[in-house]
Protein backbone atom coordinates (compact mmCIF):
# COMPACT_ATOMS: atom_id res chain seq x y z
CA UNK A 1 0.00 0.00 0.00
CA UNK A 2 1.48 3.58 -0.96
CA UNK A 3 0.87 7.02 0.95
CA UNK A 4 1.55 10.27 0.18
CA UNK A 5 4.55 10.80 1.61
CA UNK A 6 4.52 14.67 2.37
CA UNK A 7 2.26 16.49 5.28
CA UNK A 8 2.34 19.60 7.07
CA UNK A 9 1.65 18.03 10.48
CA UNK A 10 1.88 13.88 10.82
CA UNK A 11 0.94 12.65 15.00
CA UNK A 12 1.77 9.59 15.78
CA UNK A 13 -1.45 7.52 18.09
CA UNK A 14 -4.80 7.92 17.15
CA UNK A 15 -6.50 8.24 20.69
CA UNK A 16 -7.93 11.43 22.21
CA UNK A 17 -5.35 13.94 22.10
CA UNK A 18 -3.45 12.63 19.06
CA UNK A 19 -7.24 12.83 17.01
CA UNK A 20 -7.76 16.30 18.50
CA UNK A 21 -4.46 17.52 17.58
CA UNK A 22 -4.54 16.20 14.02
CA UNK A 23 -8.21 17.66 13.92
CA UNK A 24 -7.54 21.35 15.04
CA UNK A 25 -4.03 20.92 12.32
CA UNK A 26 -6.78 20.36 9.55
CA UNK A 27 -9.36 23.09 10.57
CA UNK A 28 -6.07 25.55 9.92
CA UNK A 29 -5.70 24.28 6.63
CA UNK A 30 -2.74 21.78 7.48
CA UNK A 31 -2.11 18.54 5.31
CA UNK A 32 -2.03 16.11 8.05
CA UNK A 33 -1.72 11.94 8.66
CA UNK A 34 -1.88 10.02 11.83
CA UNK A 35 -0.15 6.90 12.56
CA UNK A 36 -1.97 4.54 14.52
CA UNK A 37 -0.76 0.88 15.66
CA UNK A 38 -3.56 -0.30 15.70
CA UNK A 39 -5.71 -2.34 13.27
CA UNK A 40 -9.44 -1.77 12.39
CA UNK A 41 -12.21 0.64 12.59
CA UNK A 42 -12.19 0.19 16.93
CA UNK A 43 -8.60 -0.07 17.31
CA UNK A 44 -7.31 -0.34 20.73
CA UNK A 45 -5.84 2.17 22.34
CA UNK A 46 -5.94 3.48 25.85
CA UNK A 47 -8.26 6.18 25.13
CA UNK A 48 -10.97 2.99 24.32
CA UNK A 49 -10.57 1.77 27.41
CA UNK A 50 -10.81 4.94 29.71
CA UNK A 51 -13.69 5.96 31.86
CA UNK A 52 -14.07 8.79 29.17
CA UNK A 53 -14.00 11.49 32.20
CA UNK A 54 -11.86 14.62 31.55
CA UNK A 55 -11.13 16.02 34.70
CA UNK A 56 -7.79 17.90 36.04
CA UNK A 57 -6.57 16.23 38.90
CA UNK A 58 -9.90 15.14 39.93
CA UNK A 59 -11.33 18.76 39.41
CA UNK A 60 -13.76 19.86 36.83
CA UNK A 61 -11.95 21.15 34.08
CA UNK A 62 -13.88 24.04 33.50
CA UNK A 63 -12.86 25.75 36.61
CA UNK A 64 -11.20 29.24 36.78
CA UNK A 65 -7.32 28.77 35.39
CA UNK A 66 -6.28 30.27 38.56
CA UNK A 67 -8.27 27.46 40.94
CA UNK A 68 -6.74 25.10 37.94
CA UNK A 69 -3.09 26.06 38.45
CA UNK A 70 -3.48 25.38 42.35
CA UNK A 71 -5.04 22.15 41.83
CA UNK A 72 -1.90 20.99 39.25
CA UNK A 73 0.63 22.83 41.95
CA UNK A 74 -0.79 20.65 44.66
CA UNK A 75 -1.15 17.24 42.98
CA UNK A 76 1.83 17.54 41.90
CA UNK A 77 4.26 18.95 44.59
CA UNK A 78 4.61 21.63 42.80
CA UNK A 79 7.27 19.79 40.43
CA UNK A 80 5.16 20.69 37.41
CA UNK A 81 6.39 22.82 34.42
CA UNK A 82 4.94 25.68 35.21
CA UNK A 83 4.44 26.88 31.33
CA UNK A 84 2.45 23.40 30.76
CA UNK A 85 0.32 23.99 34.22
CA UNK A 86 -0.48 27.38 32.58
CA UNK A 87 -1.22 26.35 29.47
CA UNK A 88 -3.43 23.47 30.24
CA UNK A 89 -5.21 25.49 33.32
CA UNK A 90 -5.76 28.14 30.11
CA UNK A 91 -7.18 26.07 27.61
CA UNK A 92 -8.83 22.76 29.18
CA UNK A 93 -12.07 24.32 29.29
CA UNK A 94 -12.35 25.81 25.90
CA UNK A 95 -10.52 21.79 24.88
CA UNK A 96 -14.14 20.32 26.52
CA UNK A 97 -16.10 22.79 24.08
CA UNK A 98 -14.24 22.27 21.38
CA UNK A 99 -14.17 18.25 21.64
CA UNK A 100 -18.46 19.18 21.92
CA UNK A 101 -18.32 21.05 19.07
CA UNK A 102 -16.32 18.15 16.72
CA UNK A 103 -19.40 15.33 18.05
CA UNK A 104 -18.72 14.06 21.45
CA UNK A 105 -21.37 14.24 23.83
CA UNK A 106 -20.88 14.32 27.64
CA UNK A 107 -23.25 14.00 30.90
CA UNK A 108 -22.86 14.60 34.39
CA UNK A 109 -22.22 12.13 37.30
CA UNK A 110 -24.45 14.23 40.32
CA UNK A 111 -22.28 16.97 42.03
CA UNK A 112 -19.57 14.93 41.64
CA UNK A 113 -16.77 17.63 40.80
CA UNK A 114 -14.44 15.66 38.79
CA UNK A 115 -17.31 13.77 36.69
CA UNK A 116 -18.72 16.75 35.19
CA UNK A 117 -17.17 16.19 31.86
CA UNK A 118 -18.06 12.20 31.26
CA UNK A 119 -18.42 11.20 27.51
CA UNK A 120 -21.60 9.45 26.94
CA UNK A 121 -22.88 7.15 26.49
CA UNK A 122 -20.68 6.36 29.61
CA UNK A 123 -19.07 2.51 30.94
CA UNK A 124 -20.58 0.90 33.14
CA UNK A 125 -18.35 1.05 36.59
CA UNK A 126 -17.71 -3.12 36.65
CA UNK A 127 -14.59 -4.99 36.19
CA UNK A 128 -13.82 -5.86 32.90
CA UNK A 129 -13.40 -3.86 29.13
CA UNK A 130 -16.71 -3.10 28.06
CA UNK A 131 -15.50 0.04 25.60
CA UNK A 132 -17.49 -0.72 22.32
CA UNK A 133 -20.29 1.83 21.95
CA UNK A 134 -19.14 4.10 25.19
CA UNK A 135 -18.32 7.24 24.75
CA UNK A 136 -14.41 7.45 24.05
CA UNK A 137 -15.31 5.04 21.19
CA UNK A 138 -17.94 7.05 19.40
CA UNK A 139 -15.81 9.94 20.07
CA UNK A 140 -12.77 8.65 18.29
CA UNK A 141 -14.77 7.24 15.40
CA UNK A 142 -16.37 10.51 15.21
CA UNK A 143 -13.07 12.59 15.03
CA UNK A 144 -11.37 9.82 12.30
CA UNK A 145 -14.66 11.04 10.21
CA UNK A 146 -14.28 14.49 11.22
CA UNK A 147 -10.68 14.32 10.17
CA UNK A 148 -11.11 12.44 6.90
CA UNK A 149 -13.90 14.96 5.73
CA UNK A 150 -10.88 17.74 6.45
CA UNK A 151 -8.97 15.34 3.87
CA UNK A 152 -6.66 13.81 6.31
CA UNK A 153 -5.51 10.56 6.76
CA UNK A 154 -5.53 7.53 9.66
CA UNK A 155 -2.47 5.55 8.55
CA UNK A 156 -2.64 2.16 10.40
CA UNK A 157 1.01 1.55 10.98
CA UNK A 158 3.33 2.00 13.35
CA UNK A 159 5.88 4.64 13.88
CA UNK A 160 9.46 3.39 13.60
CA UNK A 161 11.49 6.23 14.23
CA UNK A 162 11.57 10.10 14.09
CA UNK A 163 13.99 11.80 11.50
CA UNK A 164 15.69 14.39 12.74
CA UNK A 165 17.62 17.22 11.59
CA UNK A 166 19.89 19.84 13.40
CA UNK A 167 18.24 18.84 16.98
CA UNK A 168 14.64 19.45 15.13
CA UNK A 169 12.34 16.55 13.96
CA UNK A 170 11.10 16.83 10.94
CA UNK A 171 9.76 13.82 9.85
CA UNK A 172 8.70 10.27 10.33
CA UNK A 173 9.47 6.53 9.25
CA UNK A 174 6.28 4.58 9.44
CA UNK A 175 6.20 0.82 9.26
CA UNK A 176 7.88 -2.06 11.34
CA UNK A 177 10.62 -0.06 12.88
CA UNK A 178 11.74 -3.69 15.17
CA UNK A 179 12.67 -5.03 11.97
CA UNK A 180 13.70 -2.90 10.15
CA UNK A 181 13.94 -4.95 6.89
CA UNK A 182 12.53 -2.85 4.25
CA UNK A 183 8.70 -3.66 3.62
CA UNK A 184 6.23 -2.42 0.91
CA UNK A 185 4.09 -0.60 3.56
CA UNK A 186 7.30 1.11 5.37
CA UNK A 187 7.54 4.56 3.69
CA UNK A 188 9.44 7.82 5.27
CA UNK A 189 7.17 11.21 5.44
CA UNK A 190 9.01 14.62 5.41
CA UNK A 191 7.51 17.13 7.39
CA UNK A 192 6.95 20.91 5.19
CA UNK A 193 8.90 23.38 6.54
CA UNK A 194 6.91 26.94 7.16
Amino acid sequence: MTYDTNYDVVVVGGGLAGLSAANRAAQQGLKVAVLERGQGAQYLCNSRYSGGVLHIACHNAQDKPEKLMEVIKDATSGKADPALSHALAHTAGRAIDWLRAEGAKYIRVGNIVWQQHVLAPPRPIVAGLDWKGRGPDVTLRQLVTNLEKRGGKLIQMPAASLMEREGHCVGVEAGDGANRQPRSEEHTSELQSH
